[in-house]
C-alpha cells in the first residue's frame, strides 16, 4: 500500500471491503508497525491480528526515508507468535532491517534478532 499525499497537501486514504475480507487487521498492523518502529511495546491486543490456524504473522513496512530526488529506502520486517492459541497478546519472535538505494535491490538484513521460535 501507497500513502501519498495530495496535491493541495494532506492525505486521505480509504479502505474498503466485505465484512471479514481483513481490513480491521490492516489497521491493526500499521498500529503494532508504529509501535515497534517506535520503541514501543507490543499492544497487548496483537495477537488478534494474528492467524488463527498458524498462530504467526510476519509484517513488512518499506518507508522512503530521503527525498524523492535521492531516494533512500528502509524495509522493517517483524514476525510475531501468539503467547499461547486462546491469548490477544503476542511476542516479537525475529526482526529485520534493509536498507538501500533501490527497492529492487535492497541489502541483506543489516540488523536482525531472531529468540529462536521459529
Amino acid at each position: 500500500m501507497d500513502f501519498d499525499d495530495l496535491p493541495a497537501g494532506g492525505s486521505v486514504t480509504g479502505i474498503y471491503g466485505q465484512n471479514g475480507s481483513g481490513k480491521t487487521t490492516v489497521i491493526d498492523a500499521i498500529g503494532i508497525l508504529r509501535a515497534l518502529l517506535s520503541g514501543n511495546m507490543l499492544p497487548d491486543t496483537a495477537g488478534d491480528a494474528i492467524s488463527v490456524s498458524t498462530g504467526l504473522a510476519t509484517l513488512t513496512a518499506t518507508l522512503l526515508i530521503g527525498g524523492k530526488q535521492k531516494p533512500s529506502y528502509l524495509e522493517y520486517k517483524v514476525s510475531l507468535r501468539k503467547v499461547n492459541p486462546d491469548s490477544t497478546r503476542a511476542r516479537v519472535v525475529s526482526e529485520s532491517v534493509r536498507i538501500g538505494d533501490d527497492l529492487s535491490r535492497l541489502g541483506k538484513g543489516g540488523v536482525g534478532a531472531s529468540d529462536g521460535g521459529f
